[in-house]
């Protein structure tokens, strides 16, 4: 558990990663390819570009993580069920060419957030998010 624990952290961090840059080629390579997650994130990052925003100081933290299920994938690999709980700081949603840190629409904190992530690893990727 303590390995999935750091794969799952490694994988929020370099979501918030992907999405500050910007960098869709990033953000699918954290997710299965054609799965409900890397449409969710496609959709997202579109979102974001026809709004014409970018984002600024996201920080997603694991609050919790318990497993759920386990099954074998094909070879070495496994798909695993993880009841997740995370926290958002704030951060900002800054029109694409603007250089001052805060401009635009500020997002507060989220409220702890439970759901539940089926990853595919190793390597570790995300094929679907739901809720709890």
């Amino acid at each position: 558990e303590a390995d999935l624990r750091a794969a799952v952290v490694e994988l929020l961090e370099r979501r918030d990663a992907a999405l500050t840059a910007g960098d869709g080629a990033a953000l699918a390579a954290l997710t299965v390819p054609g799965s409900p997650a890397a449409e969710e994130d496609g959709a997202l990052l579109a979102r974001l570009r026809a709004a014409g925003v970018r984002v600024e100081g996201l920080v997603t933290e694991l609050a919790s993580l318990e497993e759920r299920g386990r099954a074998g994938a094909g070879g070495e690999r496994v798909r695993v069920d993880v009841e997740v709980v995370t926290r958002q700081g704030g951060y900002a949603l800054v029109p694409g060419g603007a250089a001052a840190r805060g401009a635009g629409g500020a997002m507060p904190p989220q409220p702890p957030r439970c759901s539940v992530l089926t990853v595919l690893g190793p390597p570790w990727r995300v094929e679907e998010v739901g809720g709890c």
